[in-house]
């Protein structure tokens, strides 16, 4: 899913949120929710 995929990108650390947030042209709190929500499965 492209949650999963935008959480993958973040663990790398080589993008921040906010390059992440570009790339699938979501906001940065989406973002931020997506990580929260796969960390805590």
């Amino acid at each position: 899913s492209q949650e999963k995929h935008l959480v993958q990108l973040h663990r790398t650390g080589e993008h921040t949120t906010s390059e992440i947030a570009e790339l699938f042209g979501v906001a940065r709190s989406t973002v931020y929710r997506a990580i929260q929500r796969v960390e805590l499965d």
